[in-house]
């Protein structure tokens, strides 16, 4: 499993959990990702929802096994912003 696909399971069980729209794209340093943003747009499930709290942790061990890192955030999904993602190649979303 490629990491592109890790990240895609994880917004697709977001989705499927939590009824929220979730996206990620990657964070450059020096040429190279340094992280992972994973976004999703409901502020509520974000900040007090136990059970994300407990499947981020879960993803969170996992990224590290695989030397990943992952930033989870609550973040309206914009088109403009969702459009220069995917047009830099930058935009993992289930559709």
């Amino acid at each position: 499993m490629t990491k592109e696909d890790f990240i895609l399971d994880i917004l697709q069980k977001l989705e499927n959990n939590f009824g929220c729209i979730s996206f990620s794209y990657k964070h450059f340093v020096d040429n190279k990702v340094a992280w992972y943003w994973i976004a999703i747009d409901d502020y509520e499930v974000y900040k007090t929802n136990r059970n994300f709290s407990v499947l981020t942790n879960a993803w969170h061990k996992i990224s590290k096994q695989r030397d990943m890192k992952l930033v989870f955030c609550c973040q309206s999904v914009q088109d403009k912003f969702i459009e220069e993602l995917y047009n830099n190649n930058n935009l993992i979303m289930n559709v």
